[in-house]
């Protein structure tokens, strides 16, 4: 059994163990009681930083590693491009730029500003982090404007026209069994919030067989579109979060309301989308079991 040891980042790589369909078990590590107070931790990674990964006798620390570990030794997926596909050496290249170049940077510079005293907030070290992360930034910047999609995959709606994911028609799932449904849904970053949205979770998580979370209300709305997720609702969204995905849902044919079942608009807060069919179903589950969030 794969061990993923410490969350954080080690959700990363739990989400590709998922999507991979590996099995895991996770094993939680108390930063806020301190890794010194973890002998059996700091046994497999003496360094005291999170994630690691213990696979039979492989032991590994630092995500992108052991998550190029996992994709190498458990693959292929279409998670990632084959070492022959012409887009493997830019997938590499920025998979390494975004962990070195970008987040290693600017971890110090957010360090220094917030976090450190008044008096060296603006040091010569923390000016030079950002130079660093501001030249690798326009290296994405510019990989971004030729890049005509991301991901490997494009999605397109116009209302009327329907809905297509690389040039080909898509739709959403059929499926009509709530209990064999996947729902995508969304957390917010403040505890209130969060506890709220956790309420209505515990109304859906049993009703349904998984709930997922990718991190982007819009790629969620995608994926119902083409029928990865059979369902997907969150309570707090802004217009740039939902906008481009509702219009693809519905030109896909599925249903997209507010969260008390009337027509949406991409200016409320909340969103249910489904496949139309288990769309009453879910909603029954979700209106009414939650607090207001603020």
């Amino acid at each position: 059994m794969i061990t993923v040891v410490g969350e954080g980042r080690g959700f990363r790589v739990a989400w590709l163990l998922e999507e991979m369909g590996l099995p895991y078990r996770l094993r939680r590590v108390d930063l806020l009681a301190g890794v010194e107070n973890d002998p059996e931790f700091l046994a497999i990674n003496p360094a005291g930083f999170i994630p690691a990964l213990q696979d039979g006798d492989v032991t590994m620390v630092e995500s992108i590693a052991i998550m190029e570990y996992l994709m190498s030794r458990y693959g292929p997926t279409s998670l990632a491009p084959h070492a022959r596909d012409p887009a493997f050496p830019a997938y590499l290249q920025f998979l390494h730029l975004g962990e070195a170049g970008l987040a290693a940077s600017i971890y110090f510079v957010v360090g220094a500003l917030h976090f450190g005293p008044a008096d060296q907030r603006n040091n010569w070290s923390a000016g030079q982090a950002l130079q660093v992360f501001k030249s690798r930034l326009g290296l994405v910047t510019r990989r971004l404007e030729r890049s005509p999609y991301l991901a490997g995959e494009t999605f397109t709606a116009a209302r009327g026209s329907g809905a297509f994911l690389n040039g080909a028609p898509i739709a959403t799932s059929a499926l009509a069994d709530l209990t064999r449904a996947l729902i995508g849904t969304g957390f917010g970053y403040t505890p209130g919030r969060r506890e709220a949205q956790v309420a209505a979770l515990t109304h859906v998580l049993p009703r349904v067989r998984d709930v997922r979370r990718a991190g982007s209300a819009a790629i969620d709305l995608a994926w119902v579109a083409c029928g990865r997720f059979d369902g997907f609702y969150e309570h707090k969204l802004q217009a740039w979060d939902s906008a481009a995905g509702f219009l693809l849902v519905e030109e896909a044919g599925g249903k997209v309301t507010d969260l008390k079942g009337s027509v949406y608009s991409p200016y409320q807060p909340g969103i249910i989308a489904s496949n139309g069919v288990i769309h009453t179903e879910l909603l029954e589950w979700i209106k009414g079991n939650v607090p207001p969030i603020s």
